[in-house]
């Protein structure tokens, strides 16, 4: 079952999975994880709020069999769940707002979800060839670089030695100021990855959990653990 029937089989029909509580956004969860991912009731059986997806070994278990993708990249049928305890699936984007296909106080239907702090998930074998080209990664790198530093680089999706210079002069570090879009690029790409960068997500600040998501991304990598985004940590990025 594809996302799109399995929101022609449900909208404007409540979907009460464990016949307990009600009609709730778990139960739109749960039976989109089984009917259209395919996925066993376990991974998201007995979770109790469905924030508790994002921490610990709920989170471990989440990211077997998905990629957390950036918020500002979801597509279609991702799982985007909320911090205050939300599960519901993306649908579109109309320009100015991201719609969902969600449930709770409602029957199942497209809204907007007006919070922050949430999180998309994509199933890995749908993300497996979804995954930009090291071309696209490198032109929104070079396109980053020159919005914040007016870099001069032709954005080409060629990782030279200009936009290595460019990476290594204008390194990124924790709490590093006047950087946004470089920020918003390492930040995408961690998260693209496989490395979270916490609730903020994509925010353009290198705030703690950022740092964090660096340092695990150096150490898996064989890098200098240092924290900073200079030309190795780029090169590696990139790859």
């Amino acid at each position: 079952m594809t996302y799109q029937e399995f929101k022609n089989k449900y909208e404007g029909k409540k979907v009460d999975v464990d016949n307990a509580n009600g009609a709730q956004c778990w139960d739109l969860g749960q039976a989109y994880f089984k009917e259209v991912l395919g996925l066993p009731e376990t991974v998201l059986g007995g979770v109790g709020l469905v924030n508790g997806m994002l921490k610990g070994e709920r989170y471990r278990l989440m990211m077997k069999y998905f990629d957390e993708v950036p918020t500002n990249a979801m597509e279609p049928g991702d799982v985007v769940i909320w911090e205050y305890g939300h599960i519901a699936i993306y649908d579109h984007w109309d320009g100015k707002h991201c719609w969902y296909f969600s449930q709770n106080p409602n029957a199942p239907k497209i809204i907007m979800v007006n919070r922050e702090g949430n999180h998309a998930f994509r199933l890995k074998s749908v993300n497996k060839s979804q995954k930009r080209s090291r071309e696209e990664v490198v032109k929104e790198l070079q396109r980053a670089l020159n919005a914040d530093y007016k870099a001069g680089l032709v954005v080409d999706g060629s990782f030279g030695p200009k936009t290595e210079s460019a990476s290594h002069e204008n390194y990124l570090y924790y709490l590093k100021e006047g950087a946004t879009n470089h920020i918003k690029w390492l930040q995408s790409r961690l998260i693209e990855l496989g490395y979270s960068c916490g609730k903020s997500g994509v925010d353009g600040s290198f705030g703690p959990d950022t740092l964090a998501a660096v340092k695990q991304f150096q150490k898996d990598h064989a890098l200098v653990v240092d924290g900073n985004v200079g030309k190795a940590t780029h090169k590696e990025l990139v790859k």
